[in-house]
């Protein structure tokens, strides 16, 4: 039996991507493909009833355990799954795959995209935050001299499965984890987002939506990757709105900061800097602070770490002649960016910033 899933498809520089939401959905996306990825990295410390699941969903395909985390996202991480690929002599026309969060997601997928100058991947994202972001737009890389995302390519998996049964009984960090793009995705498409995060307990609503929000998170992203999928236009930076500080978090606090909590304290400073250069975000900063309850865990590693900001900014991939372009949504555009000074940046962040900001 067939069972419910949600699915659209993007044509983006004339090549398919498939993104398929549902509850136990693998097999039948596994049954339906032309034919399953050779090889599927996950990470060893997945649960078992997870791999389980993959390897009988999956059963053509071999399962390659890998080491998971932050360290994963490293020339040695990269250079193991490489020599995976090419011990099991996958070939041009092979597709491989990888269940697991954002880490495992980039250093496969920039594997792919450099493996034989480019295979087909297929993405099983099982954390809420590869759900709804990671695991979407085909940005691929790994972090180089302690910088986030130093180095990469851009590279889509020809498709996505988003099986919220791996969500389930998620934690409240991992949920948290998700939540800052999320609120991202709410400040972005405001009218889209709003039945579910405009009142109530979020966190419960969020678990009880589990299936629309990915799905809606998915379609909304991809649309705005499909309208400048190589970053040059400035539609597809809006989606790295708060990303330029959150990145600079998580580097200075030795990647402590999970990235929900990085991206949701990112925006909210980035909306206070813009109100400081002279543009109203009043109403930006309003609706993010009806989440502080949610992530006032790390206002002290956010406090303990504002001071060295500007430096890792200093190394952003989006700094030139000094300064840093900051994605910030205004009404009626669809993009918008807004430059500032980093050295400025640096007098601002001070002792002083966050008081001033969460009055």
């Amino acid at each position: 039996m067939i069972v419910s899933m949600r699915s659209r498809s993007f044509i983006v520089e004339n090549l398919e991507t498939e993104i398929a939401v549902g509850e136990r959905i693998a097999g039948d996306c596994a049954r339906l493909m032309n034919s399953q990825p050779k090889l599927i990295f996950v990470p060893s410390g997945l649960p078992k009833r997870m791999k389980d699941y993959i390897a009988e969903s999956f059963s053509s395909s071999d399962l390659i355990e890998v080491e998971d985390g932050e360290g994963m996202k490293s020339m040695d991480g990269l250079a193991g799954i490489l020599s995976s690929l090419a011990s099991h002599r996958v070939d041009r026309n092979d597709t491989i795959g990888y269940a697991g969060g954002g880490t495992i997601g980039d250093t496969v997928g920039f594997a792919a995209s450099i493996f034989k100058r480019g295979i087909d991947f297929v993405a099983l994202p099982t954390t809420f935050l590869a759900q709804i972001d990671s695991a979407i737009g085909g940005k691929n890389g790994i972090n180089f001299q302690a910088y986030k995302n130093m180095i990469g390519t851009f590279h889509l998996p020809s498709k996505i499965i988003s099986d919220v049964f791996f969500l389930s009984g998620m934690s409240e960090i991992m949920l948290r984890s998700g939540l800052g793009e999320l609120i991202k995705y709410f400040i972005l498409e405001p009218e889209k987002f709003a039945p579910f995060l405009s009142s109530g307990n979020v966190m419960q609503t969020v678990r009880s939506n589990l299936e629309t929000l990915v799905f809606l998170c998915s379609e909304v992203k991809m649309e705005y990757v499909s309208r400048d999928f190589r970053d040059r236009l400035g539609i597809r930076m809006m989606l790295n709105m708060g990303h330029t500080v959150a990145h600079a978090l998580e580097s200075s606090s030795g990647f402590s900061m999970s990235h929900g909590d990085s991206v949701y304290w990112g925006m909210l400073i980035e909306a206070k800097l813009v109100q400081m250069m002279g543009t109203d975000s009043s109403d930006v900063i309003l609706n993010l602070k009806r989440f502080l309850t949610v992530f006032k865990q790390s206002r002290d590693a956010l406090q303990s770490n504002i001071d060295s900001l500007a430096k890792y900014m200093d190394n952003d991939k989006k700094v030139a002649g000094g300064q840093v372009r900051i994605p910030f949504p205004l009404p009626g555009k669809r993009a918008n960016v807004i430059r500032m000074d980093v050295g400025w940046i640096g007098k601002m962040l001070d002792s002083n910033f966050l008081d001033d900001l969460l009055d």
